[in-house]
Parts: structure tokens; C-alpha cells; sequence
């Protein structure tokens, strides 16, 4: 490894230390955005969409989930799932004195239908009320021209009070 003063070649450290999240912040590069409570009505669906632009010079390391749900829900994450429409989602840096801004996009959209229809998850999750922690730790990494889609079901008649935050960092693709 070089060692050269440049923040980014000490950054492949991220990747195997446990303490990768508290680095990235204080480098600036850990980034967080979140839906903020919503109401979903009964028998709907939340799309959420994090990508990776293709013309991303970036990977992003996924660092954690939050996840909360009043009523019968199910959580879904979903490899390369896409969705058009939506509304954005404005990430912020964790590290406040940090001006660096995330190169991910994300965007979020509630319908009555599923809005990544026909996308497979990899993972699924019905949660028995309360919330959900995802502790990935860079364990999932979208490269360039990737996404990951976040799924929330509700399952019910009845409305659900709901709301997901997602953090994660970025580092140069070589990394």
C-alpha cells in the first residue's frame, strides 16, 4: 500500500476493520439518508432505490439498515432492483464538518402495487412489529452501474406507520 499522505490510500483498511464505519466518518465519506416516518396505507408498497451511476468512479459499501414498522410488514432487499418515478432522497455526510457529497443516488416511491415487480429478493424479512437493525459492515458493495432496492410490504388492511434509514461509504473503485 503506498504511503502517501492522500486520504484514499489508507482507505482498503475499511473494508476488513471493525471499526470501518466510525473511519469513514471521520474521513467524510460515510453518508446516511433516511424516509422519515410515512403512513402507508393498508395493502401498499415503499420502494426504495440506492444506485451506483454507472459513470460512478466509486464503490459503495453498505453499512446499515434501520428498519421500523407499526403493523404487519415485510422487509425485502432486492439486487439490482429498479423502479421508475419516484421521488428523491437527499443523503447527507455523518461527518458534519465534512464537505464531501455522496455520489449514490436514491429515490423512494409508495404505490399499490409492487413497484419492483418481477425483481427476485435475496433477502426477505417479516418482523414481529417494532424494528429491524441490518448490521451489513460493507458486507454488500455496489460497483458502478449497480443498485440495491429495498422493499417494504405492508400486508395488512390496515394502515402502517413506517420508516427506513439507510448508511453507507464510498471509496475509489480500485479499492
Amino acid at each position: 500500500m503506498p504511503k502517501d499522505k492522500e486520504p484514499q490510500s489508507r482507505l482498503p483498511q475499511l473494508i476488513a476493520n471493525p471499526v470501518a464505519e466510525y473511519t469513514a466518518s471521520n474521513l467524510g465519506l460515510l453518508f446516511e439518508a433516511t424516509s422519515g416516518p410515512i403512513t402507508m396505507p393498508g395493502n401498499s408498497y415503499i420502494g426504495i432505490m440506492l444506485r451506483n451511476p454507472s459513470a460512478s468512479e466509486k464503490r459503495v459499501y453498505l453499512s446499515r439498515i434501520l428498519y421500523g414498522a407499526v403493523a404487519n410488514t415485510s422487509f425485502s432487499l432486492i439486487q439490482n432492483g429498479k423502479f421508475a418515478g419516484g421521488d428523491p432522497l437527499t443523503p447527507y455526510n455523518a461527518n458534519f464538518g465534512a464537505d464531501a457529497d455522496s455520489g449514490a443516488k436514491l429515490k423512494l416511491i409508495m404505490q399499490g402495487s409492487d413497484p419492483f415487480e418481477g425483481d427476485e429478493p435475496f433477502s426477505t424479512v417479516i418482523p414481529s412489529g417494532g424494528s429491524l437493525v441490518e448490521e451489513l459492515n460493507g458486507r454488500l458493495i455496489l460497483p458502478p452501474k449497480s443498485s440495491l432496492g429495498v422493499r417494504i410490504a405492508n400486508n395488512t388492511a390496515q394502515p402502517s406507520l413506517v420508516s427506513l434509514s439507510i448508511s453507507w461509504w464510498e471509496l475509489g473503485s480500485a479499492q
